[in-house]
């Protein structure tokens, strides 16, 4: 992949959960790394924290350039596992107006690891209209961690596109 950005509280459950209010727009980040995982087997667990958190994610690929937030129909889908080290997200992360940086999310969201991708990508002939029939669950060592429905989300995908080309360059 070329760059990966990454949206932060972009479920009304987690915004909540994270510390109350909704933000007022899309928190964009980058994402340093990733790698892929094949589809029966485990998902390597980074062993380098101690405050790991998971998160099962919804990864959309670009099938060819966007250029404007209507290049929502150029999309893909992949399942993706969202690693993050809470610890190093509560000592480094800068909140206020403007772009994330490389502080916080980015170093503890970045690390090498911790976005595996499942190998099997759904491109929809409705973007919009199938995310509003899928469910997320993520379980660890047979345990429920998260069960989201995708239409939980609080900005749609051209909403978060919109927000991260206006900001590309500081990507």
């Amino acid at each position: 992949p070329g760059k990966l950005l990454g949206v932060g509280w972009n479920y009304i459950d987690h915004a909540q959960e994270m510390g109350g209010d909704v933000p007022a727009e899309p928190l964009i980040f980058s994402k340093l790394v990733s790698s892929v995982v094949g589809p029966a087997g485990p998902v390597p667990r980074p062993d380098y924290t101690d405050q790991l958190d998971y998160e099962a994610e919804l990864c959309f690929v670009a099938l060819r350039p966007i250029r404007g937030p209507d290049g929502a129909g150029d999309l893909g889908v992949v399942l993706c596992n969202d690693f993050t080290d809470r610890w190093l997200l509560v000592r480094g992360m800068l909140l206020g107006p403007g772009v994330m940086g490389t502080r916080g999310f980015a170093d503890a969201k970045g690390r090498p690891g911790f976005l595996p991708m499942g190998p099997f990508l759904v491109v929809p002939d409705d973007l919009e209209r199938w995310l509003q029939s899928v469910e997320l669950e993520l379980w660890v060592n047979g345990a429920l961690r998260q069960r989201a429905p995708a239409s939980g989300m609080i900005w749609g995908v051209r909403e978060m596109l919109a927000r991260a080309l206006a900001d590309r360059e500081a990507y």
